[in-house]
């Protein structure tokens, strides 16, 4: 899981002109949290890294990212959310534009 983190490039950061609303992120639909196992496999309490995955860009090609505390968006290309979205879910987000909100896990 880290490794697939570790390769994710998020393809350019902007700085966000209207209000996280319009970008899917002020009450985002994922939420991707990591945190480190301690030695006797327990999870530890304090996670190592937040991502908040808001709507796809017009382009349907691309996310809105944020990390919490970085004023700036970060721009994550489709595949590499959605590849995530399918290792810890087991559900494909295909088409694209398909949001994680919109799949009913019934």
């Amino acid at each position: 899981m880290i490794d697939f983190i570790a390769r994710t490039i998020y393809d350019r950061r902007i700085t966000p002109t209207e209000p996280l609303s319009e970008y899917g992120l002020a009450d985002p639909p994922i939420v991707v949290i990591f945190y480190p196992r301690a030695p006797d496999g327990s999870v530890e309490p304090k996670a190592l890294a937040i991502l908040y995955v808001g709507d796809t860009l017009p382009s349907t090609y691309a996310y809105y990212t944020r990390v919490p505390g970085d004023s700036d968006l970060t721009i994550i290309p489709l595949y590499q959310v959605n590849s995530l979205i399918k290792f810890a879910f087991d559900i494909e987000l295909s088409p694209p534009g398909l949001r994680f909100s919109d799949i009913n896990r019934g």
